[in-house]
């Protein structure tokens, strides 16, 4: 006589896989019924890369899953196969999701080993590899991802989406506005259409398939400690340390502005994230938050937050002097512009070196923020476009890239409003710098210097090391009002 079989759930978040009778004591009527509920159960899924053992479903006996329901807080480019740019097929993607959380894993877990071989070797039993470092035999990962239900919304290109006339208050799009410098790279030119942007507020649901043999301890290690530090200070797509592809699951958000503390302590201490003083060749979790103790719409507290980090780069009367005529910007305060200048020994007339730059040094310091950086001089006699690379210390190898260890995004709330919060990844210092211009190719410079305390120096009072991460994480808590968070 056949059993009945458990009935599957349709849509229980958070949800186990049913338990399921033996496998190996069924009929073969029995097998292939289960067999053919957990083929309809996983039809949805168009990214066959990222299930795991979907070519024979009783497998998936041996699987629990739980699903999440995410919302995109803030606009969300780039994503797809090709960078920088919206699938319009799929615009969440589950490759895309576990190389995140891969990334966050590696963060919080790797204060646990001290070489790239004992992190990678440990990854890979969790998440998989294309091919082990001890040998060329592939690891099949332990965690499947799978992307339920897609945003409803349609994406629209970078003009059209920062449009005003679209944008009621409070959030009104400002073209010159902190938003968007944080869009810049979707902008339009005259060689190039602009990015497809999707808007911010649709949802999607995601499914996290694991072993059933692990423990709720396990999981929570293993997996659930990236999801929490993905969707609270990651984010989906291009951009994300700029806030943009921001994301809010309310499981893992905090309950209000005033309660962040306690979450923090207590989450960290929930995933077991150890607190270290030494450094990896890879980005580690960060000690501490940085936050804006004001509760305000999400987009909002997006804008405030990028405001500050951009007065902190190019605000006037701070990072630079006032134009003349005043709708122009004037010369800025920090020292690379000069140092290019004086490297490239190309100077326009109209920006002599007068008492005031002759105090700045030769430094790059804002190249702590991210690298490359692009120096565009507008006037004919000054030098020309002109980038600031990383040079790699002990090594010959060429690198055009270092991604930015600050986070500036909003932090959701459980009742749906948003905190600005920055946050700064652990990272070994960049200590030298190439600019890629006629004459200086094989040269190296400094990035900071002690000499950056000159009379408007942004760093002034700030950075006695000349180090524009401390100097702006100074600026956040002494200037604007922001509380630091510890663990």
């Amino acid at each position: 006589m056949a059993r009945n079989l458990p009935k599957l759930p349709d849509n229980d978040f958070e949800r186990l896989m049913v338990p399921s009778p033996n496998i190996t004591n069924l009929g073969d009527d029995e097998a292939s019924k289960v067999v053919e509920a957990l083929n309809t159960l996983f039809s949805q899924d168009t990214e066959a890369e990222n299930e795991i053992h979907t070519k024979n479903p009783i497998s998936l006996l041996k699987f629990k899953r739980r699903t999440y329901m995410i919302t995109l807080v803030t606009p969300l480019f780039g994503g797809g196969v090709e960078a920088g740019e919206n699938d319009l097929n799929m615009l969440i993607r589950a490759s895309s999701i576990r190389g995140h959380l891969r990334f966050w894993w590696r963060a919080i877990r790797g204060t646990q080993y001290e070489s790239v071989k004992d992190m990678r070797d440990a990854e890979a039993k969790i998440w998989g590899s294309i091919s082990q470092s001890d040998s060329n035999q592939s690891s099949q990962s332990q965690v499947g991802i799978k992307v339920i239900t897609q945003p409803a919304q349609k994406t629209q290109r970078r003009h059209d989406y920062m449009n005003p006339q679209q944008r009621p208050e409070p959030f009104e799009f400002n073209a010159f506005g902190p938003e968007a410098y944080a869009l810049f790279p979707a902008k339009e030119t005259q060689t190039q259409q602009g990015k497809n942007i999707l808007k911010e507020g649709g949802s999607f649901t995601i499914e996290i398939t694991y072993p059933k043999k692990w423990t709720p301890k396990e999981f929570e290690t293993n997996v659930e400690s990236a999801i929490w530090a993905w969707v609270n200070f990651g984010g989906i797509g291009a951009r994300t340390r700029r806030g943009c592809g921001a994301l809010f699951c309310i499981k893992f958000a905090p309950p209000d502005a005033n309660g962040i503390e306690r979450w923090f302590r207590e989450s960290l201490e929930k995933y077991g994230i150890q607190k270290t003083s030494s450094l990896r060749d890879w980005p580690l979790f960060f000690d501490s938050l940085y936050i804006l103790r004001q509760e305000q719409e999400q987009m909002k507290a997006w804008k405030d937050v990028l405001s500050v980090y951009q007065s902190f780069r190019q605000g006037k009367n701070f990072a630079r002097n006032p134009g003349q005529p005043a709708n122009r910007p004037g010369r800025s305060r920090w020292p690379e512009p000069e140092t290019v200048r004086n490297l490239t020994r190309r100077r326009d007339n109209r920006h002599p070196r007068t008492e005031e730059f002759q105090q700045h040094p030769q430094a790059f310091p804002r190249a702590e923020f991210g690298l490359p950086i692009l120096f565009h001089f507008k006037d004919r006699n000054d030098p020309g476009d002109t980038t600031l690379v990383p040079a790699l210390l002990h090594s010959s190898e060429k690198i055009e890239r270092m991604g930015s260890p600050l986070i500036v995004k909003p932090l959701v709330l459980k009742n749906g409003q948003a905190v600005a919060c920055v946050a700064r990844l652990k990272t070994k210092s960049i200590e030298k710098v190439h600019l890629t211009q006629a004459g200086c190719d094989n040269r190296e410079f400094p990035v900071q210097s002690t000499q950056l305390q000159y009379a408007n120096s942004p760093l002034k009072g700030r950075s006695a090391s000349g180090s524009a991460i401390e100097g702006f994480l100074n600026y956040l808590t002494q200037d604007k009002k922001f509380i630091e968070v510890p663990q």
